[in-house]
């Protein structure tokens, strides 16, 4: 693994490509940290560090994947992160944003050996049968075209060891993050528009029509079929608020009220009925799969 203090001027012109276009595609908000180029990569991959340190936490001590898949990489910041914790296995991304493929190869180039970014959708993965010890899938499930599919395909190509690290907007809870405002995603598109337009963000709502509203329901429901079986990490964490032991970056008020109902005593009340209803800000899962499962 190099080290990335500089990264090279193809890498430079790569980025500058992928910056015309990624706000017109996915990324609405998009900013550069720092000012520059260079800034940027370093913060975004100082950034990723802290992701990929948490995934690696989040896995059983021993657990030593050879084969590692990221689903929906974008430029690349978590796999080169997971590749920098796991030197020793191959790392894989899929991604079907050319541009953000080419500036994930460059940055390869530069800064680590075992990672390789392709050019590819979650729903048709060109890997065999059980190839992969580690899939990371975040916040891009509710961007794919077809959810079944692409849960199908990551337990296809699980290995039957294998860990899947999967969070995504929760779509019970009453916010839209990609478009910041505050509605009811259970009761359709059309009232997340509504909502955007009361609250001054219309122009962005076009972006509304490719996402999927992923709920923790219907991602149980899916892994079944699919011979998952899934720990539902919103749920511990949960519990870790109540106890005023988990960071919530965001929601700060309603963590605040957490730990205050945590004191009265009754946290596995409040957690239960949370998880049961699914009104929690993201889904977090970790999946295996089942010992048994007939296609």
């Amino acid at each position: 693994m190099k080290e990335a203090g500089v990264i090279s001027d193809t890498t430079m012109c790569a980025w500058q490509r992928w910056i015309d276009v990624t706000r017109s595609r996915c990324h609405l908000h998009f900013l550069l940290e720092g000012g520059c180029i260079g800034s940027h990569v370093l913060i975004c991959r100082d950034s990723s560090r802290a992701t990929a340190h948490r995934i690696v936490n989040d896995l059983p001590i021993s657990f030593r994947p050879e084969k590692i898949l990221e689903i929906g990489a974008s430029v690349g910041f978590n796999s080169l992160a997971i590749a920098e914790c796991f030197p020793q296995a191959e790392v894989h991304s899929v991604e079907p944003d050319e541009d953000a493929v080419h500036v994930a190869i460059s940055m390869a180039a530069d800064i680590a050996a075992n990672y390789r970014p392709l050019v590819g959708i979650g729903e048709v993965l060109s890997f065999p049968d059980g190839f992969f010890d580690l899939i990371i899938c975040h916040t891009v499930i509710e961007h794919v075209q077809n959810v079944p599919d692409v849960v199908r395909e990551m337990s296809r190509v699980l290995s039957k060891n294998g860990i899947v690290h999967l969070e995504a907007p929760n779509y019970v809870w009453p916010y839209e993050p990609h478009l910041g405002v505050w509605c009811i995603p259970v009761l359709g598109k059309c009232g997340v528009h509504l909502s955007a337009w009361l609250q001054g963000k219309r122009k962005n709502c076009w972006y509304i029509n490719h996402l999927m509203f992923v709920t923790p329901f219907q991602l149980e429901r899916l892994f079944k079929e699919n011979g998952l079986v899934w720990e539902n990490r919103a749920e511990k964490k949960l519990a870790a608020a109540l106890n005023g032991a988990a960071e919530i970056k965001k929601y700060k008020l309603a963590s605040r009220v957490l730990v205050m109902l945590g004191k009265l005593g009754i946290s596995r009340v409040i957690t239960t009925a949370v998880v049961r209803l699914g009104l929690y800000p993201s889904v977090m899962f970790t999946l295996r799969k089942t010992k048994i499962h007939k296609k």
